[in-house]
Parts: structure tokens; C-alpha cells; sequence
């Protein structure tokens, strides 16, 4: 059984969990939190639906467990409040990009249609911009 496997295995089973850990046998490391809940919605997992998730958080890799049915619809909603508190121009609809070469650090250009500003920002910073406006998916 994979470390993934196993994590999953606890999540859905509290028994297990206790069992394994009672025994010091848990394989998996403390980077993972068990919890017995669907990561997007906080509903009970059920064993027939149960799937790896992944985040969307910069810079944060990994997989979250939750229940197939409403994976979709619950992480995107998550995705919106997220994009709303960083307020990251990348995420804007009033975002005109700029084209550009590459920039080495990961940095976009471009102009707010609102406030006409010139714009150098990186994707994964939360810079709180009073003028964001989420994109509609």
C-alpha cells in the first residue's frame, strides 16, 4: 500500500486510523492531516466516490481527499473565495494582458481597464487590489 493509499485509508476509516496509529505502523508523513471529512465541502467521505483531489494553492503540491460527486463544483467555489481575499490581477477581469518576453522570476504585464494603471505583477502573489473584479469561469 502506497503512502497516498494509506492516508486515504485512514481518512475513510476512523477504525483503521486508530488501529494503525495504536501500532505505530502509520507509513504516511506528518505533512498529512487525517480527517475523516471531504477537503472542499467538510461532508463525510463515502468509500464509493472517494478520489485525490488537487489544491490550486501556490506553490503548495498535493492532493486533498473528497468525494467524486461534488469534487468539481465544491473546489472551484473554494478557487473563487480564494482568488477574491488574494485580489491577484492574474485572476481579474479587468486585466488587459500585455504581450511580453518571459520574464525570468515568473512577472506579467499588463493594464487595469478601471484605474488605466500599468501593472507588473507575479501570479502568485496576493496584492489586494481594491479594483479586482472576479473573472466569471
Amino acid at each position: 500500500m502506497t503512502e497516498l493509499e494509506q492516508y486515504f485509508r485512514c481518512c475513510l476509516d476512523p477504525a483503521y486510523y486508530l488501529q494503525m496509529k495504536s501500532q505505530n505502523q502509520i507509513k504516511f508523513s506528518d505533512r498529512y492531516f487525517v480527517e475523516h471529512l471531504d477537503h472542499w465541502t467538510r461532508e463525510p467521505l463515502r468509500p464509493e466516490e472517494i478520489m485525490a483531489s488537487p489544491g490550486f494553492f501556490p506553490g503548495v503540491k498535493g492532493f486533498y481527499p473528497a468525494n467524486r460527486s461534488t469534487e468539481k463544483q465544491a473546489r472551484q467555489e473554494c478557487r473563487n473565495i480564494f482568488d477574491e481575499l488574494e485580489a491577484n490581477c492574474n485572476t481579474c477581469r479587468l486585466l488587459q494582458r500585455r504581450t511580453h518576453s518571459k520574464h525570468p522570476q515568473g512577472f506579467l504585464f499588463g493594464i487595469c481597464s478601471k484605474t488605466q494603471e500599468d501593472l507588473i505583477f507575479h501570479p502568485d502573489d496576493p496584492l489586494d487590489k481594491k479594483c479586482y473584479e472576479r473573472r466569471t469561469t
